[in-house]
Order: structure tokens, then C-alpha cells, then sequence
């Protein structure tokens, strides 16, 4: 089952509730009385008499992406900025029917399976706004099933709109890593889609969903650098899962694959809770540093990560309780003396029997921490992992140290007291560049899709996968492979499914020169208005058509393939030399011999030539 064709009628003004007639903000306004054919191998046409039709695209080629047949159609919606290929994309995020009643837009929609040869298989819903009827061309057998627009959940004297079967299998999938804020003033009543259908994998949504998954609970609890700090842990999380499962992904990553993932001990749940009475006093009974012990490296290690462990666990447990002097008292009480000739791993321990001891509150998970810093003692080697920065950094092994690696993503609420990065090796202080992490996010977030609860053991039949300018960040040659290694990664992980449709919204000529002309969707804006424009009728052949003249089309470059700056410089360097002497000569010929275009340098040296020559 496949979203095949979108029809967007414009807004509907709200005329009840609380944003009654308020229309000044609605979102996706750009988007009125435009048509979306995201099928392959059907043209739809809703016209001026409110009459879909639709016929067969002559020129689809079965199985084009896919030999297989897992990957049924790619549709690349490309335009320039501001065009409103976002817009787009997030609206077609709210199209979950069951959800369908509370957009606000009067909306046409056609699903299908485009393996059947048959249009009895086309599903079409439609506002209760929007008059339409079928061509003859469409089996009698289909009926339009209709939704209605509501407000506060209420419409008086329509009967409910029941969700076809057919649909509630078909799953999405959002990834975008373009990190946005966005404020609207209907956004409450606008952020309907829920997570039974979709899972939302963009930058933007992750940023605070992986906050509040760290502490289970309100990430406005934490600082916006400690909300940052999160989401990068939880992104190596998945990037480190997606290495385990299979050395295919280390091929598609296009670079050397990073060996080491470098621990960094985290102050800041110190920083915030320093000036608490009960943590003074906590500090005071506390061995003040590691030179009580044998003083190593392996120890300078265990010995602050067990302090930020137990302030990142006191910060976390009793924040906002009312027992926290209580329970404080309790970690004071089993601070173990230190013992003559003891060894700070065997104190550690003493610390963790005491504590079990006590019967402090949630004991289990503290103990848990506790022992994931015994952990750091079995490393092999030890004094080679801890460097840099006083001894509060530790590299471990993404194969060799694996069991401590899973035992720290393992325990719930641990992320807040270490930071985490990418090393290549033992000794190596580079780290991956903006564009490296970007691709290493884009397999990493839908291979995480596998672990969502909620789709684990659900069905993966039909994925609709929207993807936002996934190409972002990429050089050039990254760009040219994207589509390539995109849908290579998807094969790769969603080895169960039957069916994936791929929507994607790119600038790149490169994307382009990969898909046939039936799947390519133009934008523009209308300077006037400054609504959106779909360009219908364009059967350029873009598939595998050369990049330079893919550039030539305005719809790319305008104004030539000359930077503007370069452009107004060289306007300049023309009137620089009508009004020069000839102590400029040697400045100019010096800026002249600078251009790379040959035809315009000649030009530039001919006129000083002539300039001087004349005079």
C-alpha cells in the first residue's frame, strides 16, 4: 500500500473553538490548489469541475530501484528556497487516518498498491469541504469515503469516520537533520499526529525526545547544554548499535570506520547541586582525592566517575522530593573508612555493601552505577585508557570493551553524568567531521526504527519514509552516492519489510540525475502571491543526464555559474580599468590573473591593453 496522490485545496477557517477565524498563522499557507502524484505508474488530475481522473504513466519501468521489489517508488520533490518543499513534507507527517479529521485543510488523497494491475485496489478519502467526483475511467466499485473537519472532537449530526483496514498498516517513518524551532500560534491544536503509525527520527524532534527519555520524564528539568549533551549521547548510542549489527553498514559510511568511543566524565550535575547544604557536608566525609589511594591513572578515573555517578544520581532521584536531607544522611552513613593498604577498587565495593545495607531509596539502580565503575577494572591494559585532561577520559574498544559499552546503554537515567565521542584510535585526538556524523545518523536513526516498542513485534509491511533534505551537509561526492547508498542502507536494515516508498525533498542536480522524470516533483514560488507552484508538465529526461546541464536549467542557476561576489567583483575590475594610471597596472594584472574563466580574463587583459595602448 502506497500514498499514490495528494490533492491540497487550501485551509479551512476555523469557525468554532478557541482559534475561531484566526487564520493569520495556519500553517503551511504556502500550500493551496496544488497537486502531488507521488505514484509512478498513474497520472491523477483533479480538475477545475472537481473530476479526478487518472490513467497510466506509459513510460514506468517495474522494479526501476529495486530488482527485488522491496523499494516501489522514489518520489524527489525539488525546489528552491522557500518553494515549500518542508512544507510539504510535514504536512504529508499529519496524514495518519486516524488522524485525518483534525487537519485543517481540504485534502484529496489516493493510496494503492501499484503491483496491481487493477484500480479496484485505490483507497480515496476526501474532506466533507471538498466536492469531487471519479472519472468513468475508475472501477464503480470504489466509493469516496469521506472525513470531516473537527474542532474540539465534536461535529454535530455526522456520523464518525471510520480508518479503512487497508491503511492502518501502511507506517511512517520522518528523518530530517536540520535542526528547526518552530512557533505557530495553533500549534497545540496542529501537533496531532501521535506514534502509533509514525516515528519521527529528525533532529528537531529527537533533541527533546532523547532528553526525556534520559531522565523519564520533563527535559525542561535540564540545562539547554545538558538537553544538547543528551541527544549527542543517544545519537553514538545508535550509531555504536548499528556498527555491532553488521560490517555491511561500514561500507556505505564512506569513510574509516571510528575503533574507539572516548568516556568524558560530565560536572555539570556537580556544578548544579555544589551549593546544597547536605552535598557540602557529603564532600566533607567523602575521601577529598584519589592520592588517599594508589594513585593511577585506571584510579584517578574510578574515583571521579564515582563521585559524578552519585551527585548525577542524587540530582536526578531528589530533585523535587521531599526526603533528600533523609536519604542524603544515608550515603554519608555508608561512606566506608578507607582501611591501611586498601585498594580503592576493594573500597568501591565496601561503599556498594553499605549502601544495600542502608535500604536507600531505589538502592537497585544506584548499585547498577556503582557497578559499572567495578567494570573499569577488568579493562586490560588500563593505564593505556585513561589520558588527557587529568585523568577524567577513558577509550574503549568498540569490539573488545563491548561489554562495558552495552552495560552503560543498558542502565536507564546514565547518559547524565559522561559525555561521549568518536576516536579512531587508542591515541588519535581527530574527531569525525559534520558530514561523517550526518551519515553515520542517517543509517544509525532508521536502523533504531527496529527497537521502537511499539513497532518491535508490529507490523513493517508498508513503510512510507519521508526524508527532508537527507543529503545535508554531504560533499559533493557524498551527494552524487546519496540515493545509492540510501536505499542500499534501507534494504540493509528493513529486511522484513514488503513494501518501502520513498519521498524525499533535495537541492541537489545530483538526486536529480538519479531518477526518472515521472519521479521528480518541481516547485516554485509564486512571486505574487507567494503560494506554491507545481510545475506539471515538465518530462525533461533527468535520469542519468550530465550534472553540467542539469545546471545549465534555470530551474537550478538563474544568473550563470559564476558566484555573485565573483560577478560584481569583475563588474568592478572593468571600471577599475577605465579609470586606473599606470601605477595600477601591476594591482590589476595581479587580480585579472586570479579569474579562472578564460574567455572573461582575455576580455579583462584586452581592455587594460587597449586602455594603456590608447593612451
Amino acid at each position: 500500500m502506497q500514498l499514490l496522490y495528494v490533492y491540497i485545496g487550501g485551509y479551512i477557517e476555523v469557525s468554532d473553538g478557541p482559534y475561531k477565524g484566526d487564520v493569520s498563522d495556519q500553517p503551511f499557507r504556502v500550500l493551496k490548489d496544488i497537486e502531488l502524484n507521488f505514484s509512478n505508474k498513474f497520472i491523477f488530475e483533479f480538475d477545475e469541475f472537481n473530476l479526478l481522473d487518472v490513467k497510466k504513466n506509459n513510460a514506468y519501468v517495474p522494479y526501476f530501484f529495486d530488482d527485488n521489489g522491496l523499494i516501489k517508488s522514489v518520489s524527489a520533490i525539488i525546489g528552491k528556497n522557500g518553494a515549500g518543499k518542508t512544507s510539504i513534507i510535514e504536512l504529508l507527517k499529519w496524514l495518519q487516518p486516524d488522524n485525518l479529521h483534525k487537519v485543517p485543510y481540504k485534502l484529496l488523497l489516493v493510496y494503492g498498491n501499484i503491483e496491481f494491475e487493477t484500480d479496484q485496489v485505490f483507497t480515496i478519502l476526501k474532506n466533507n469541504e471538498l466536492n469531487c467526483e471519479l472519472s468513468n475511467i475508475f472501477s464503480k466499485s470504489i466509493e469516496i469515503k469521506e472525513f470531516y473537519r473537527r474542532n474540539n472532537g465534536v461535529v454535530k449530526g455526522l456520523d464518525p469516520f471510520e480508518v479503512p483496514q487497508e491503511l492502518e498498516i501502511l507506517k511512517q517513518i520522518y528523518y530530517s537533520p536540520i535542526f528547526e524551532v518552530q512557533f505557530s500560534n495553533l500549534s497545540a491544536e496542529h501537533e496531532v499526529y501521535g506514534d502509533q503509525n509514525i516515528v519521527d527520527i529528525s533532529t528537531s524532534h529527537l533533541l527533546e525526545k532523547d532528553a526525556e527519555d534520559s531522565i523519564n520524564g520533563n527535559s525542561k528539568t535540564l540545562t539547554s547544554k545538558e538537553v544538547l549533551v543528551r541527544h549527542k549521547l543517544s545519537d553514538v548510542e545508535r550509531q555504536y548499535e548499528i556498527l555491532k549489527s553488521s560490517v555491511e553498514f561500514e561500507k556505505l559510511l564512506g569513510f574509516k570506520k571510528p575503533e574507539y568511543i572516548e568516556l568524558i566524565i560530565d560536572t555539570s550535575d556537580y556544578t548544579f547541586i555544589k551549593d546544597w547544604e547536605k552535598i557540602k557536608e557529603y564532600n566533607s566525609i567523602f575521601p577529598e582525592d584519589v592520592t588517599t589511594f594508589y594513585p593511577s591513572a585506571q584510579n584517578f578515573f574510578c574515583f571521579h566517575l564515582l563521585k559524578h555517578i552519585i551527585f548525577n544520581f542524587i540530582r536526578e532521584t531528589f530533585l523535587n522530593s521531599g526526603y533528600l536531607n533523609h536519604e542524603i544522611d544515608k550515603l554519608i552513613n555508608a561512606i566506608p573508612e578507607k582501611e591501611q593498604n586498601q585498594s580503592l577498587e576493594d573500597w568501591i565495593k565496601l561503599y556498594s555493601q553499605n549502601i544495600t545495607a542502608s535500604r536507600f531509596f531505589d538502592t537497585e539502580r544506584l548499585l547498577e552505577r556503582i557497578d559499572f565503575v567495578l567494570m573499569f577494572y577488568k579493562l586490560d591494559s588500563p593505564d593505556k585508557r585513561f589520558r588527557y585532561a587529568n585523568n577524567t577520559r577513558c577509550r574503549l574498544h568498540v569490539s573488545n570493551d563491548k561489554e562495558i559499552l552495552d552495560k552503560y546503554f543498558e542502565i536507564k537515567n546514565l547518559s547524565g553524568f559522561l559525555h561521549l565521542d568518536w576516536k579512531y584510535n587508542l591515541y588519535d585526538n581527530g574527531q569525525l567531521s559534520s558530514g561523517e556524523k550526518a551519515k553515520f545518523n542517517l543509517f544509525s536513526r532508521f536502523f533504531s526504527v527496529l527497537k521502537k516498542v511499539e513497532w518491535k513485534e508490529g507490523n513493517l509491511d508498508n513503510l512510507l519514509i519521508l526524508v527532508d533534505e537527507g543529503d545535508t551537509l554531504f560533499h559533493p561526492e557524498w551527494q552524487r552516492k546519496f540515493l545509492k547508498d540510501f536505499i542500499n542502507g534501507l534494504k540493509l536494515i528493513f529486511t522484513k519489510t514488503k513494501s518501502i516508498q520513498l519521498i524525499l525533498t533535495t537541492h541537489s542536480p545530483f538526486v536529480t540525475s538519479d531518477l526518472p522524470w515521472y519521479s521528480i516533483i518541481k516547485l516554485n514560488k509564486d512571486i505574487e502571491t507567494g503560494l506554491t507552484k507545481v510545475d506539471y508538465n515538465d518530462s525533461t529526461l533527468s535520469f542519468a543526464a550530465n550534472i553540467h546541464d542539469l545546471f545549465a536549467d534555470s530551474f537550478y542557476m538563474e544568473n550563470g555559474f559564476i558566484g555573485q561576489f565573483a560577478v560584481e567583483k569583475i563588474e568592478t575590475l572593468f571600471k577599475k580599468i577605465e579609470d586606473s594610471n599606470k601605477d595600477q597596472i601591476t594591482l590589476l594584472e595581479k587580480e585579472i590573473n586570479l579569474i579562472g574563466e578564460p574567455f572573461i580574463k582575455m576580455s579583462l587583459l584586452e581592455s587594460l591593453n587597449e586602455k594603456f595602448f590608447n593612451e
